[in-house]
């Protein structure tokens, strides 16, 4: 559905999938996340979808929304990111260990739907943003 007074690009919201996102993600800028999200229509429902997956692999794992504009992208399009950024207390090669195995699981069957708009990114406490 879309609002008539808003950017003909820009699709309305489903409140629940943003409350859902709201709980399980700590959202930076969230007025940035929400207009992304509501110009990629598409991309809520997989953010839900990964975080089971990622509680899987990285338990207790400290998960951030956020959008990221990457300059260094060739296609414009895609130049702007959802970015979950996964801090996680295990060790660098445990950790490397476990995003394979959550990349080859979960990411592998939905990389083609993400139409190169989502990254996932693994931190360790005390890593600058």
């Amino acid at each position: 559905m879309r609002r008539g007074s808003e950017n003909a690009s820009t699709v309305l919201l489903d409140p629940l999938q943003l409350q859902e996102i709201e709980n399980v993600y700590a959202v930076k800028d969230f007025q940035q996340v929400r207009q992304f999200l509501a110009e990629n229509a598409f991309l809520p429902p997989l953010i839900i979808e990964v975080f089971d997956d990622i509680s899987t692999y990285f338990p207790g794992a400290r998960c951030v929304l956020q959008v990221v504009h990457d300059p260094e992208e060739e296609i414009p399009s895609v130049a702007d990111k959802a970015v979950i950024y996964i801090t996680t207390e295990l060790d660098p090669p445990q950790a490397l260990e476990r995003f394979d195995a959550l990349e080859h699981s979960w990411w592998s069957k939905v990389q083609a739907r993400d139409r190169g708009k989502l990254c996932l990114i693994v931190r360790f406490p005390g890593t600058p943003p």
